[in-house]
């Protein structure tokens, strides 16, 4: 595909980050959306902007590349976007669209195992915000918040032929594990709930001496 080469290239040469645009462009999960692109610069400026909000709101995450990765297979709308980012209204509009294509897999995890959830995307963002900042020491467990357990079901049904009760083997099988990993989770977080806002809000007002002192709190 001739505009993804034009795009790594690019990529490489421009931007500070273009090394992890590089891989993501590789990957081939925005092959989709690049046959849209009208302005290369600017999908790649947006591309940027998004790495930089998630590696900033989820900053203990060892392994970003690759949750950026699976989030992106979400196929977000703003990529193709030509608002630019300096206008303010427009820059809301890409805050609440990072804020949308972080939570995207997790809401369609819970809905998948039963789970009533917010609708609120805000309030759905910061529950999410928590729950990473609350368990960046079980990078293990951490990872289901990423992987779509709809996509690995359907994966699983499309490589072999299933009868219905397999299907509900595999789909029972898939829900435990995705619950039993929440609920480490969820120990975690409430465990330290009183602890998270102050978190945010020293993470949020760049006061670093106090995070450190709540991230020890944390491990």
């Amino acid at each position: 595909m001739k505009e993804k080469e034009a795009l790594k290239s690019l990529a490489l040469s421009k931007l500070k980050n273009g090394a992890l645009i590089y891989q993501i462009l590789e990957s081939d999960v925005l092959d989709s959306l690049i046959t849209k692109i009208i302005d290369k610069d600017k999908f790649l400026d947006n591309l940027k902007n998004f790495i930089s909000f998630f590696k900033y709101m989820f900053a203990p995450l060892n392994y970003y590349e690759a949750s950026i990765i699976m989030l992106l297979k979400t196929q977000p709308k703003f990529l193709v976007s030509k608002k630019k980012w300096n206008v303010n209204n427009f820059k809301k509009y890409y805050l609440k669209e990072f804020k949308v294509t972080c939570v995207t897999i997790f809401k369609e995890n819970m809905q998948f195992i039963g789970y009533n959830i917010s609708n609120n995307v805000n309030e759905l963002f910061n529950f999410y915000r928590k729950l990473i900042w609350s368990n960046f020491y079980y990078h293990h467990v951490i990872d289901i918040l990423f992987v779509s357990y709809k996509d690995r079901l359907n994966n699983k049904i499309k490589k072999v032929s299933l009868n219905n009760k397999s299907r509900i083997d595999n789909y029972n099988r898939l829900k435990k594990e995705y619950e039993d990993g929440l609920n480490k989770l969820l120990y975690n977080y409430n465990l330290h709930k009183d602890r998270l806002d102050l978190l945010i809000y020293d993470i949020d007002n760049e006061n670093r001496k106090m995070v450190k002192a709540y991230l020890n709190l944390l491990k």
